[in-house]
């Protein structure tokens, strides 16, 4: 039973990786499209309160999709969830990356939030669910450095794509992170199943 609840250290840490990365580049996005709000303004003739919804609207829906994530986790598997935020956060960086409006730009963003919103607790949980207590600490110090260097690497990122490429490029580039994510993700993310939720729960 001990062993059970001890798996492989190696492929812990890589799972929680693959979640750190989808969750560091939900917080990247954020902050290396304000960069871009200056540019955004003119492309789509709108006014500044106007485009700060781009964050508003972001951080909204993150708060309203982080508590309600504790209830999916209780529901779901966590692998299922996993896919599912990989899936979302995907589908709203392709919009972005695409976008052709500031409607279709403000979706994308709310579609991100979304994915980003469903990664932070199951991170939080795959850790004190699954890690050994005397490895939970720096489990968890990996989700606080994640937090803390993605606001602070964010600028700097949307500063040089704004210098060489246009804002379009802050969406590309996540494109391959986020395959990176899926596959290290589907291979080591634990499954976690709590009373009361899908049948055939696994120990």
């Amino acid at each position: 039973m001990e062993s059970a609840k001890r798996p492989a250290g190696a492929k812990l840490v890589i799972a929680v990786v693959a979640l750190a990365i989808l969750t560091f580049l939900g917080i990247l996005s954020e902050t290396s499209l304000n960069i871009a709000y200056s540019t955004l303004m003119r492309e789509f003739a709108v006014s500044a309160s106007v485009v700060q919804w781009l964050t508003t609207g972001y951080l909204l829906l993150l708060s309203v999709a982080i508590p309600v994530s504790p209830f999916m986790v209780r529901r779901f598997a966590t692998k299922a969830l996993f896919v599912v935020a990989v899936a979302i956060f995907t589908l709203g960086t392709l919009i972005g990356a695409f976008a052709v409006n500031f409607p279709m730009l403000l979706a994308a963003r709310l579609v991100m939030a979304l994915g980003t919103g469903i990664s932070l607790p199951l991170i939080t949980n795959i850790i004190l669910e699954k890690a050994p207590l005397e490895r939970r600490g720096t489990m968890l110090g990996i989700v606080s450095l994640v937090t803390c260097a993605a606001p602070a690497i964010g600028p700097v990122f949307g500063g040089l794509v704004m210098e060489w490429l246009n804002w379009h490029w802050i969406f590309y580039t996540m494109l391959p992170f986020l395959v990176i994510s899926l596959v290290l993700g589907m291979a080591t993310v634990p499954e976690i199943r709590h009373a009361g939720g899908s049948k055939g729960a696994g120990a």
